[in-house]
């Protein structure tokens, strides 16, 4: 299960800046007492569960009407689909796999240690990482085709992706992309790199060389299109946790329906999960 640390921060900042970005949901018993809460983030045409808190040790009871809650929710808010990370063997990944979800690819998160690297200078590099500029787009695109496996490129296709911070130029050609992700004196990289003549220890150098001038502490976020990382990570970081599986549920309606419309709970303001998706006023077929 995943929870998080900071939940009472995470809500209050929702409520402050808006729900655009993200949006959190809670399961509960009664007006009174709480069984789960869960955040969700939007991310262009796609949503992304952040984390689930079942209050409960046992969440079988809960996480499946929650789930379903979450799904509504996102595709009313116009996404096309639902992502979520979670171990094989844990008991999450049960109930995302029976709430519909289907795996596309996987990840692991290592820590960097800048001591495990070679004393080099930064700018002793014969290639240089730079931030990309409009007109690399379509060389980006060519080596995101080349690189990304077709289940992953699939969900990107939906979410939509954006510029990478960084590009690894060797020769004038873009030979690795690093997207990344800063949290105050932590950041996470995800690196795509493509076969070269230099070693991957090298090309990471050279990344990270420019990443502790400004934090502190430093992740690498391998996906299955970087299997090849393996056995330089050894050497250079220490994992973090264990892998995990990336799931998602694809929905298949488009069109924005009004809450109200699949809402028949009373009062209005509480949505009824398990309300048919249209009211009909027909007669019972009983063929």
């Amino acid at each position: 299960m995943r929870g998080f640390a900071h939940l009472l921060s995470s809500v209050g900042l929702e409520t402050l800046l808006g729900n655009h970005a993200w949006f959190s949901q809670s399961l509960m018993r009664n007006q009174h007492a709480a069984a789960a809460f869960a955040q969700v983030g939007l991310e262009s045409r796609g949503a992304r569960i952040n984390w689930l808190l079942p209050l409960d040790h046992d969440g079988g009871d809960v996480l499946p009407p929650l789930l379903d809650n979450l799904s509504l929710e996102s595709a009313l808010r116009g996404s096309r689909c639902l992502l979520a990370a979670a171990r094989a063997d844990g008991e999450l990944f049960q109930h995302l796999r029976r709430a519909g979800f289907c795996i596309y690819g996987w990840q692991r998160f290592w820590q960097v240690f800048k001591d495990r690297f070679p004393d080099t200078r930064a700018d002793a590099f014969s290639f240089n990482w730079c931030q990309p500029v409009a007109a690399d787009s379509p060389e980006i695109s060519s080596l995101r085709r080349q690189l990304i496996s077709p289940s992953m490129q699939t969900v990107k296709k939906i979410t939509g992706e954006k510029l990478p911070q960084y590009i690894l130029k060797i020769n004038g050609e873009i030979k690795g992309l690093a997207k990344i992700n800063p949290y105050g004196s932590k950041v996470m990289v995800t690196p795509l790199l493509a076969q070269t003549s230099y070693p991957h220890t090298l090309i990471l150098q050279s990344l990270y060389a420019r990443l502790f001038t400004i934090y502190q502490i430093a992740y690498l976020v391998q996906t299955a299109d970087m299997v090849g990382l393996e056995g330089t990570l050894t050497e250079l970081a220490d994992p973090v946790c264990d892998r995990e599986e990336l799931l998602v549920k694809h929905f298949t309606s488009m069109q924005k329906v009004p809450l109200a419309v699949l809402n028949s709970a009373s009062p209005v303001r509480h949505a009824d999960t398990i309300a048919p998706m249209l009211k009909s006023d027909m007669p019972q077929d009983n063929l």
